[in-house]
């Protein structure tokens, strides 16, 4: 009756920080400051790992010696080197009925249960410190990181610990202060303390919720049993064995280093953080330089190392062998150590180690052991780690699906939700499979209730239902926080083909619509309607009066196979999405940082979404790509045109000539060159194709001069001819399809800045009209003619010679009248 009673009144009782009382029968069972339990016998014969939060004695040790001439610890061979080591507080002598012997008891410094405890604390004084006003947790915000937890003023760290850790408490506590805001805003006459507990409630929900859901099948390689409710007889005290051997598997895995990543998949120029660096006390700058984002984007980006066997030995809390943990857990013993690893190498090194095999300290059989299935521990380790989170699940009165805890809309909340890290926008978004070898269960209903925030200025969210005559179909909602177009579609790029959404003023001007639309080409996308096809855009719903989210909302359906065939048929499997906005109503061209590409699965959220943005991720390259650009087609290029075309016939036009085309391809190729390596130079994008076909015809025309000024005698007359024209013409197309593919390349890199590209197009007509003036000027002044041809050879533009010009024909009929001829480069 008293466990009834109490379930009557779980949604106003308020949960002890320190955990007490969370067992009306039992109040100890799970809080703070209270011994671990030991689901093992203690064994003190030295065969012991010890990675706890126990407290340390400053008196009772338990040294490690250094071999004299260790060439590490003791190179000078003193031999009186050891390692110093504290042994954990005992806080009681506890005498097991079972075997009669005297046990050693430690305190657990924090609460058992999952309640968030290192986001709000173990007791009433540190949740004192960190509760603020209008029940928010006590933050502050920075410029760059953000809303943060506050900042030790005796340390110079946060309050919350280092990079390492701080990013989900991070999390946590903006979820808690977010949802307090709106709990004071629906709910004007809640108590600080109403508002407080609600919020955290939601938040210890949301941390019980992931763990049981997606940490334990990610773990373990499957799915938890189903929850059968709160069970009074479950004590949930954390296990020694699992404290210190089970739980420490991270230990092993952990990477050593922390990356950081941008907005754009690349990396932060703060550069990556390595983990012992981030275990030092000045850890507040790595966060204050770039917030946590770039961490989680790291995290998501990293996969986690696999558990490793490489072991300190520590003997400290009296943990029993191998084999005899292995008996508690109903599992058999080991009697070989190829029993234990098909490792020959680590076989032999056990072996010389251990002279018998049930001398094996338990942390070092766990982390050799093989893994099995899916999990990425061993059999042991997984025993006890779904041994303890089932408990801590079953024990807890106030997990978040025992009748009671939960409101009815708190609770279909949660069933919705999908996790935190789908909150966040990221612009790189968290992949579901973040261990090895996991694949976590899917979820076939919808997208993640808080959408899927691409850029930082869209939101994408969809549900998957039956509409009309059971027919499969798709609603979709895109929010925008810009001031123009925005939409999104269905293919790898616009000329793929793309099935293509935009949402654009409706013919009222005030409400907007959704334009079915079809895309062949990097211009902008037709409706469906004026090329063939349908409009199969229904139930449209402009949804902006109902939100203050956002600036414009819009709702849609469509059907998943609308038999139309500029439509795209929605199927399960990953499929690539394209999102655009503009800062304009009318639809045009959406700039370079304004696009987006999307991978994902809409029948499976939980399946790994891969955004990437459209930033500049190498700014000052396609700065160097312009300039390259803009020297070779508004300089070089015109200039050795003019040269070629009215400075004739000596060893200086040449050379002149061959100085300036050297210059021209050396600034092609560089500004192909950071094109491909800024990673922007997309081949399916107008830009680049003009581009590559601007480098071919200099590259041909290149060639051809190499022949004609080389080889030219060696073809015959009207082979020469042609190549002459090739040469001649290649260039001009070249010189002019690089003039414009400049103006469009312009646009790009200011985001379709018109004004700027007409001053480009300006700069170029001036370098031509000024280099036609200058060549015209230099043909008709006197003062700038020769006297002699000696004279002429340093002149710009040589003195139109006076010497007998013949055709090819007259020359013909005087070498066969018998005239002698003498040809010395191109002089007859």
């Amino acid at each position: 009756m008293a466990v009834i009673a109490s379930l009557s009144t779980l949604i106003t009782e308020k949960q002890a920080f320190d955990g007490w009382g969370n067992n009306v029968v039992n109040p100890s069972w799970g809080a703070a400051r209270w011994p671990y339990t030991r689901l093992t016998v203690p064994d003190y014969d030295g065969n012991d790992t010890d990675l706890t939060l126990a407290l340390r004695s400053t008196t009772e040790t338990a040294n490690i010696s250094i071999p004299t001439g260790d060439a590490t610890l003791d190179p000078y061979s003193f031999g009186n080197v050891t390692i110093p080591l504290f042994r954990t507080n005992a806080t009681s002598i506890y005498v097991d009925p079972r075997t009669g012997t005297n046990t050693r008891e430690y305190l657990n410094q924090f609460t058992s249960t999952l309640d968030a405890s290192g986001l709000y604390g173990n007791d009433d004084n540190y949740a004192a410190i960190m509760i603020g006003e209008r029940g928010m947790l006590k933050s502050w915000f920075h410029p760059v990181a953000g809303e943060l937890p506050l900042v030790d003023n005796s340390t110079g760290i946060f309050t919350l610990g280092g990079p390492y850790i701080l990013c989900v408490p991070t999390m946590l506590l903006r979820e808690h202060n977010r949802r307090a805001r709106q709990y004071a805003i629906t709910n004007p006459n809640w108590t600080d303390a109403q508002i407080f507990n609600r919020a955290r409630r939601m938040v210890i929900s949301i941390m019980q919720k992931i763990t049981l859901e997606r940490y334990y099948p990610m773990i373990l390689g499957e799915l938890p049993p189903a929850y059968a409710g709160y069970d009074p007889n479950v004590d949930p005290t954390i296990d020694l064995f699992w404290s210190n051997v089970a739980q420490r598997y991270g230990h092993s895995s952990l990477n050593q280093v922390l990356l950081r990543y941008d907005e754009d998949g690349q990396p932060s120029i703060y550069g990556h953080v390595r983990l012992h660096d981030a275990m030092d006390v000045p850890t507040v700058r790595y966060i204050l330089e770039t917030g946590i984002e770039p961490f989680l984007r790291g995290f998501a980006m990293q996969p986690e190392n696999m558990v490793d066997s490489r072991i300190v030995q520590e003997i400290l809390q009296g943990l029993p062998d191998y084999n005899t943990v292995r008996r508690q857990f109903n599992m058999s013993e080991i009697s070989t150590w190829s029993d234990l690893t098909p490792d020959t190498q680590i076989q032999g090194i056990l072996a010389s180690l251990y002279p018998n095999i049930s001398r094996l300290d338990a942390f070092i059989g766990a982390m050799i052991e093989p893994h099995e299935g899916n999990a990425i521990v061993g059999p042991l380790i997984a025993a006890s780690i779904k041994d303890q989170l089932l408990r801590i699940r079953d024990g807890d009165r106030f997990w978040w699906e025992n009748p009671g805890v939960l409101t009815s809309d708190e609770l279909a909340e949660m069933n919705n939700h999908s996790g935190m890290g789908q909150a966040n926008p990221l612009r790189v978004a968290a992949p579901c499979e973040l261990f090895t070898g996991i694949s976590c269960s899917p979820s076939t209903a919808s997208s993640p209730e808080e959408g899927m925030n691409i850029m930082g200025m869209l939101t994408f969210k969809w549900t998957l239902k039956n509409a009309g005559n059971n027919v499969s179909a798709i609603t979709f909602i895109l929010e925008s926080n810009s001031t123009g177009w925005f939409g999104f579609g269905i293919g790898d790029n616009m000329n793929s083909p793309a099935d293509m959404y935009l949402c654009i003023p409706g013919p009222d001007g005030v409400n907007w619509t959704v334009q079915d639309s079809y895309s062949t080409d990097f211009i902008v996308p037709k409706a469906d309607i004026l090329v063939g096809g349908t409009n199969n855009v229904i139930d449209v719903e402009d949804l902006t009066a109902t939100q203050t989210a956002s600036a414009r909302v819009l709702r849609f359906t469509r059907y998943l196979n609308t038999g139309d065939p500029h439509d795209t048929v929605i199927a399960s499997g990953v499929m690539p999405l394209l999102f655009a906005y503009g800062d304009v109503p009318v639809l045009g061209y959406h700039g370079p940082g304004n696009r987006a590409h999307v991978i994902l699965d809409f029948f499976d959220t939980g399946s790994q979404i891969i955004v990437v943005t459209g930033t500049d991720s190498l700014p000052k390259l396609k700065v160097l790509h312009g300039m390259m650009m803009a020297l070779a087609f508004g300089v070089f290029y015109p200039s050795g045109i003019f040269i070629a075309r009215f400075w004739h016939d000596d060893t200086t036009h040449k050379c002149e000539t061959k100085n300036i085309s050297v210059a021209r391809r050396l600034q092609i190729i560089i500004a192909a060159l950071t094109a491909i390596i800024g990673t922007y130079g997309d081949m399916t994008f107008t830009h680049s194709k003009i581009g590559i076909t601007v480098a071919t015809l200099v590259l041909v025309s290149t060639v051809s001069g190499l022949v004609v000024s080389k080889a030219h005698t060696r073809f015959p007359l009207e082979w020469s001819k042609r190549m002459r024209s090739l040469h001649r013409y290649s260039g001009y197309c070249g010189y002019l399809l690089g003039v414009a593919n400049g103006f469009i390349g312009v646009l790009d890199i200011s985001g379709n800045d018109w004004s700027l590209a007409y001053v480009y197009a300006g700069y170029v007509i001036t370098v031509i009209v000024t280099l036609s003036g200058f060549f015209q000027i230099s043909k008709t002044r006197p003062s700038l003619e020769a006297t002699d041809y000696e004279s002429s050879k340093s002149s710009l533009v040589r003195k139109p010679d006076h010497s007998p010009l013949f055709t090819w024909q007259e020359v013909a009929v005087r070498v066969r009248a018998g005239a002698k001829w003498l040809v010395i480069e191109n002089w007859v």
